[in-house]
């Protein structure tokens, strides 16, 4: 489910890529983005849906346009949200990075498109758990905002 989402994902954000442009975006986003050890604690957050997993949680300001979809699968429970936020999308990556890693996911994919940005995390085992975000800012009616796509599966 959530390979399908990163294909996806990649294919729709990139097809307007330029490369070169992408590659040195990604590699400035790295180099600001402080590293989370695995367990060290994650800046706050509340679920995403009832059960979610302990990386599928919202920031205390995200407002979720609706109730999260769930779903049981193959490769276990899992669910998607979109939520608006006052953080940046630079931001919105690091906070659920954070919650990725500090649940012992590894980061499998980043990816910069102009202002957008898009994080996704796995396990390292067969579990088939992992998340993926996709961030991009909107014009609020107090300031600027991101809308972010959250998904996630908790494996099996």
């Amino acid at each position: 489910m959530w390979l399908a989402f990163l294909v996806t994902a990649g294919l729709t954000l990139g097809a307007c890529s330029q490369p070169a442009e992408d590659a040195a975006a990604e590699t400035a986003a790295a180099t600001e983005s402080p590293a989370v050890e695995v367990g060290a604690p994650a800046p706050t957050g509340r679920p995403a849906a009832a059960k979610a997993p302990a990386y599928a949680v919202l920031p205390e300001d995200g407002r979720p346009d609706g109730p999260a979809t769930v779903a049981d699968g193959p490769d276990g429970p899992g669910g998607m949200v979109i939520y608006e936020t006052a953080l940046s999308p630079d931001a919105v990556v690091d906070f659920h990075r954070g919650h990725a890693e500090a649940a012992g996911l590894s980061t499998v994919m980043t990816m910069t498109q102009g202002e957008a940005r898009a994080y996704g995390a796995a396990a390292q085992d067969a579990s088939g758990a992992g998340m993926q975000v996709i961030a991009s800012p909107v014009a609020g009616e107090d300031g600027p905002e991101t809308s972010v796509q959250l998904s996630w599966t908790a494996g099996g």
